[in-house]
């Protein structure tokens, strides 16, 4: 039992490591760098807009779509 509680708590962390030091890098590079805030307001648009859509729909068409597993779950709403 506590090995699994270990094992779940390795792998959060893992999980969680890069999205945090992404989120650190960018402050850091945001903070610390001579660019100025016009240029972070266009990149910030950038991936708003345009890449975090096109990541997202890839996403989506990537992932498999196994119907007979997930039919079940959406029965309920249905009732």
């Amino acid at each position: 039992m506590l090995a699994a509680a270990i094992w779940c708590r390795v792998n959060y962390v893992q999980l969680l490591f890069p999205d945090f030091s992404l989120i650190l890098i960018g402050y850091l590079v945001c903070r610390y760098t001579p660019l100025n805030r016009p240029l972070w307001s266009q990149v910030e648009r950038l991936v708003y807009y345009l890449l975090f859509p096109v990541l997202l729909f890839h996403s989506i068409i990537k992932s498999p779509l196994n119907l007979g597993r997930r039919l079940p779950w959406c029965w309920p709403g249905w009732r």
